[in-house]
């Protein structure tokens, strides 16, 4: 009973840590074997690029936004403001 305990214990393991791979990895799995294989990289944007994606238009004409307060009612509980 112990060794069948141990098994699942480590094949558990192996299954956790081949997800983690997968993150990182693309993988094919076809019916009997498991290739792993380097997944494509992903452009990293800049932060200039992502606010003139987002906003549609120049990062020198995006200004800064009025957020208006918002009431969120009666304190409900001990919070302290």
């Amino acid at each position: 009973m112990r060794t069948k305990t141990r098994f699942i214990s480590l094949l558990l393991a192996l299954v956790m840590s081949f997800s983690l791979i997968t993150t990182a990895f693309a993988a094919d799995i076809p019916e009997d074997a498991i290739t792993i294989k380097k997944a494509a990289a992903v452009p990293h944007k800049t932060l200039e690029e992502r606010l003139t994606e987002f906003y549609g238009k120049p990062i020198q004409e995006i200004g800064p936004l009025q957020a208006e307060e918002v009431d969120w009612g009666k304190a409900e509980g001990r919070e302290v403001w």
